[in-house]
């Protein structure tokens, strides 16, 4: 709640930059002092791929590493609230970090991002903010797409490469020299963070459905995204690094949830730009269409919650009449914790198991030729392997 609180300060600072010349302007009009010294720099005269580096891209790496730190402290917190799985505390630095990206690289980014070309109207006529901001989703659609660029090709590039891992492999080997702190180098970035990965992913795929009918060349490099991501990852996955740990498909029920609040936040968008026009017959159709993502979210949790708290054929009691979950009985065994799954019996090295040795045991003992359990001081059996016929390991065994 912190961060939510305090980032849309600095997202409107971030997205000052991509308004150079509004900031300018509204710099000269509140202090008349300084001007003289626009006018002297006149930036409207700089040439226009400078300025586009400074308005299109520079305020897309800004952001993109200003998230960086809260993420960070985040991980830290859920981290250390010691929860007793790795797959809980994944899914739960997944929801948190969706819930403050949404917010400071999507919504606030849509607040503050044509408010100082607008900041008179506003303070002038408070009312208009809302159509002022259903006229600033479509202008933002250019920072999108650098966005999901930046990410698309800077972002899988660095994963792909492997970059990080090898400096600091590079850097560490220099500094550490014990074996036990070079297997450590080794490991250092070997482990695919789903929690990590969920979030970029899920706010590529609210910009791409929120801009699909605003502007659909911003979902096409969405597309683009998720076409390379599965490359990467792909990849990763099956020779870079390692996944310690499986959540049954427990985190599908979150990332699903997340797909139904993109829909809602395309619909409300598209609500609000139809209003600002003035139309009456299609913000009409999308508040129909609204009500019936929300039933149909309300229904899909109620006929599937059982499903999305305990995951997929759980080996678990039904509280009504004690039986088993309505599902093949073969399956349950494949759903049990490791942790809670019976150790497999140890391999003889005598080459009989004791299954064996004691199935030998009761057929003699029937007979009448039951080996004696009695020993002599020195330990040995005094039946012996040969008066019995059951070597001696295996009268051990019996026993």
């Amino acid at each position: 709640f912190f961060f939510l609180a305090f980032w849309p300060v600095v997202t409107a600072a971030v997205m000052s930059v991509a308004n150079l010349g509004a900031l300018f302007d509204l710099i000269a009009e509140q202090a008349p002092s300084t001007a003289g010294f626009f006018e002297d720099l006149n930036y409207e005269g700089w040439p226009t791929f400078v300025r586009s580096i400074l308005e299109k891209i520079l305020p897309v790496v800004i952001l993109i590493v200003l998230n960086l730190l809260p993420k960070i402290i985040i991980k830290l917190m859920v981290t250390f609230e010691r929860l007793p799985s790795l797959h809980q505390v994944e899914i739960k630095q997944r929801n948190l970090l969706y819930v403050f990206t949404l917010f400071g690289a999507f919504i606030y980014v849509l607040l503050s991002g044509s408010i100082l070309e607008q900041i008179d109207q506003i303070a002038n006529n408070p009312g208009s903010i809302v159509g002022l901001l259903a006229d600033s989703v479509p202008k933002q659609a250019i920072f999108f797409l650098n966005f999901i660029a930046g990410l698309c090709f800077i972002g899988f590039g660095i994963e792909l490469s492997q970059i990080v891992r090898i400096i600091l492999h590079w850097i560490l080997g220099f500094i550490w020299k014990t074996d036990r702190q070079k297997r450590k180098i080794d490991g250092m970035g070997s482990v695919f963070l789903y929690g990590a990965h969920y979030v970029p992913t899920l706010l590529i795929a609210t910009i791409g459905l929120v801009y699909s009918t605003i502007a659909p060349l911003v979902t096409l490099f969405a597309m683009l995204y998720f076409v390379i991501g599965y490359v990467t990852h792909k990849h990763n996955i099956a020779w870079t690094m390692v996944n310690p740990w499986h959540g049954g498909g427990q985190a599908f029920a979150g990332t699903l949830q997340c797909i139904l609040i993109a829909l809602y936040l395309k619909t409300i968008a598209m609500i609000g730009i139809f209003g600002f026009y003035e139309l009456v017959g299609p913000p009409i159709v999308e508040i129909i269409n609204l009500a019936g993502i929300a039933a149909f979210n309300i229904w899909l949790w109620r006929r599937y919650s059982r499903l999305f708290n305990e995951g997929a054929l759980v080996d678990k009691l039904q509280e009504s009449d004690g039986g088993k979950n309505n599902s093949a009985e073969d399956y349950h065994g494949l759903y049990i914790n490791k942790g809670l799954q019976e150790l497999k019996e140890e391999p003889n090295l005598a080459g009989v198991n004791i299954k064996d040795a004691t199935k030998i045991a009761e057929v003699m003992a029937e007979e009448g030729n039951a080996p004696s359990l009695a020993r002599d001081q020195s330990g040995q059996y005094l039946d012996g392997e040969a008066e019995s016929g059951v070597p001696v390991h295996l009268q051990s065994k019996t026993e």
